[in-house]
């Protein structure tokens, strides 16, 4: 079978039945000046029933992540894209071929499953996306990374972790923890988020972009940065403020929102309108 194109089927037995997963390969061939690349693009369909809150859960060993909450889809859908990449001279001097290269995206796995969770979280879905290499990093580890997408109707809480990436959350809500490493983290939404905020990362910036419905006591800190708040509606208050440190609350919230980061800028804004970023992270 042409390692290009695969067709992978699982299916994932849940309390309320069975959910199919389809993993469907198209190649594409980047050729882009100063490297040498193989991308792949997979399509991980999930077929069941719309949840009405749906958590999600992303592990991924290096890559961008995106969360979109779009309520004109009917079910969450994850889309995969695999790279492998190496400087053009290895390339050139054969060393690391084309065919070679996209043999190495034979090691990488994409995971998706979705349960209903138990105890204090019955009846919440939980979609789990987790993206492995059983490639040695340590021989390249700027080789292989994936990039997520992933869509659902509505987005109740996000735990992501990844790094040499970026994380865009867009019109989530719930308690949001991301864990990133040399990438910027953006959150974008008009839901109100009232929940524990938790994100850190390092070597990129953070962009906290909320309504006046939301809440929240600010822990905000970058080494070697700058941390900016503003609010154009709601009720803030400032305990303290320096170029890199910043606490306060805002509408009294005491649900904690820590932000950290180095080297980079955090800027919050609390705006009527915000998920147009601007340029450069502008308000």
């Amino acid at each position: 079978m042409n390692n290009l194109l695969k067709l992978h089927t699982a299916a994932c037995r849940r309390q309320t039945g069975i959910m199919w997963l389809i993993l469907a390969a198209a190649p594409f061939v980047l050729a882009a000046a100063g490297c040498g690349g193989v991308e792949r693009q997979e399509m991980i369909f999930d077929r069941y029933p719309p949840t009405e809150a749906l958590a999600v859960y992303v592990d991924n060993f290096r890559g961008d992540v995106q969360v979109e909450a779009d309520p004109t889809v009917t079910g969450p859908v994850v889309k995969a894209r695999l790279h492998a990449r190496h400087e053009w001279f290895r390339v050139k001097m054969n060393t690391f071929g084309a065919a070679k290269l996209d043999r190495t995206l034979d090691e990488v796995n994409v995971q998706a499953d979705l349960d209903h969770g138990t105890g204090d979280q019955q009846g919440l879905a939980i979609l789990r996306v987790m993206a492995t290499t059983a490639f040695d990093v340590d021989r390249d580890p700027d080789l292989q990374w994936v990039d997520l997408h992933i869509t659902a109707p509505s987005v109740d809480g996000v735990d992501i972790r990844t790094q040499d990436g970026s994380v865009d959350l867009v019109g989530i809500s719930g308690a949001v923890t991301v864990a990133n490493h040399n990438g910027n983290v953006v959150v974008r939404t008009t839901q109100p988020l009232v929940d524990p905020v938790t994100i850190t990362t390092s070597d990129g910036h953070i962009y906290y972009r909320v309504t006046g419905e939301s809440a929240g006591a600010f822990d905000i800190e970058t080494i070697g940065g700058k941390a900016h708040i503003k609010a154009v509606e709601g009720t803030l208050s400032v305990q303290q403020e320096g170029q890199s440190r910043i606490l306060a609350q805002f509408n009294d919230g005491g649900n904690p929102i820590v932000l950290r980061t180095t080297h980079d800028q955090i800027r919050v804004a609390v705006t009527p309108d915000p998920m147009p970023l601007g340029i450069f992270g502008m308000w």
